[in-house]
C-alpha cells in the first residue's frame, strides 16, 4: 500500500553534500530529527515535495541520482542543489496528489518560496560565511573612507 509523504533535500551547513530522502511526518519534523544526532549545525529544508507514494518515488530518485550517491548505504548525494531540485521535481510529478488545486498550488508556492530563501542563505553562508562577509564589508568601508586597509 502506498506511503503518502514527502520526499525532501536537506542541506547542513557543515559540509557540502545534500541529504535526499522522504518522511512521512513533515520535512521540518525530519530535518530536526536529523539535526539532534551529533552533526555540527542543524539540518535545513532546501525542497520538498509531498507525493503518493514516497517509498516509490525516493527509490526512483535515489536511483536517477545513483552516480552522485557517496556511499550506498547512505542518502547524501554530492549534486548542486540546482540539479538536485530539478530531479525531485521531476519524479514527484508523477506522485501528485491534487485536494483543492487552488488551495494547494498557492500553499505550495509559500512553502516552496520558505525553503528557496533559507536554502540560498544557508548556501551564502556556506560560500562566503557570515564572519568574512563582516571582514569585506569592514575593508571596504575603510577603503572608502580613505583609511589603509589591513594587512
Amino acid at each position: 500500500m502506498p506511503n503518502v509523504g514527502h520526499v525532501y533535500i536537506l542541506l547542513n551547513p557543515s559540509h557540502k553534500l545534500l541529504k535526499i530522502g522522504k518522511t512521512t511526518k513533515t520535512p521540518e519534523e525530519r530535518a530536526a530529527e536529523l539535526s539532534s544526532t551529533g552533526v555540527p549545525a542543524p539540518f535545513m529544508v532546501a525542497h520538498s515535495e509531498k507525493v503518493s507514494d514516497c517509498d516509490l518515488a525516493e527509490a526512483k530518485i535515489h536511483a536517477e541520482l545513483a552516480a552522485f550517491r557517496v556511499n550506498g548505504d547512505r542518502e547524501f548525494f554530492s549534486v548542486s542543489l540546482k540539479e538536485a531540485i530539478g530531479i525531485v521535481s521531476k519524479i514527484a510529478k508523477h506522485f501528485q496528489i491534487v485536494i483543492n488545486p487552488s488551495k494547494e498550488s498557492e500553499d505550495q508556492k509559500a512553502i516552496w518560496q520558505r525553503h528557496v530563501l533559507k536554502a540560498q542563505a544557508t548556501i551564502d553562508d556556506v560560500i562566503t560565511p557570515t564572519w568574512m562577509q563582516r571582514a569585506i564589508q569592514t575593508e571596504k568601508k575603510k577603503n572608502q573612507s580613505g583609511q589603509k586597509p589591513s594587512a
